[in-house]
């Protein structure tokens, strides 16, 4: 098994609907490790509900440092956040920055999941002509692209790169998910494969998984360019604080 980034995973513990206590944090980790990967990027939600700041993610993302290395597990650890869009409203450009993957890397931006009205991509567009490269968390979860691949494909134009969720391959999301991912794989909107992992148990990593079933029912797939040679652009360098 060839060693894998994952760019999408809910690592830190008690922060937002991930891991909420080191022992799950730790079973997670493991759990990683046995899916393939060797590095991480910890993306706990922020939203306006997990407003959580700067200072106690730098301090959380330290004590995981400390806890991976006091048991042991191989496992590079990325900072970073999955910053949802209304999030971004007023957001100040220190946080923005300092949020972005590694504190280096793209910002990994999550769209509503529920149906909105008007065209909430607008956001991403914003983002893009502001220099800011940018990681869509999961299209294949969101209504709006569900909808509308072409405006996934603008983004993508325009500079964005897309995450799909390992999970989604196998049916873990459902068959309007499962579907959506195989388009825009099919359809060269995929950039990253990631884990989007939140337990060890209850939301697993699944890369392995996701590669298998994609062996099996797409064997043409591109999983192992996507999941494993994450493209050099995305990956950040490792940035030790927040």
């Amino acid at each position: 098994m060839s060693v894998r980034v994952d760019l999408h995973c809910h690592l830190l513990p008690a922060l937002d609907d991930g891991p909420r206590t080191d022992e799950e944090t730790l079973a997670l980790a493991r759990a990683l490790v046995a899916d393939g990967v060797g590095t991480v990027a910890a993306t706990p939600h922020r939203t306006v509900r997990f407003a959580t700041p700067l200072h106690e993610l730098t301090a959380r993302f330290d004590a995981l440092q400390r806890l991976l290395a006091a048991h042991e597990v191989p496992l590079q650890v990325l900072t970073g956040s999955e910053v949802a869009v209304d999030a971004l409203l007023d957001m100040p450009e220190t946080e923005l920055q300092a949020l972005r993957l590694g504190g280096t890397g793209p910002l990994l931006v999550e769209l509503p999941q529920r149906e909105v009205g008007g065209d909430p991509t607008w956001i991403v567009h914003d983002l893009l002509k502001r220099g800011v490269p940018v990681l869509l968390a999961h299209p294949e979860r969101i209504p709006f692209f569900q909808a509308d691949y072409a405006s996934l494909r603008a983004l993508v134009d325009a500079g964005a790169h897309a995450q799909v969720t390992a999970g989604a391959f196998t049916g873990r999301y459902g068959r309007t998910a499962q579907q959506a991912a195989l388009d825009m794989l099919d359809g060269g909107l995929v950039d990253v494969i990631a884990s989007d992992a939140h337990h060890a148990d209850l939301r697993p990593p699944e890369l392995e998984s996701a590669r298998r079933w994609l062996a099996e029912h797409r064997p043409s797939a591109a999983f192992d360019d996507l999941a494993v040679h994450t493209p050099a652009v995305l990956i950040p360098r490792p940035a030790p604080t927040l």
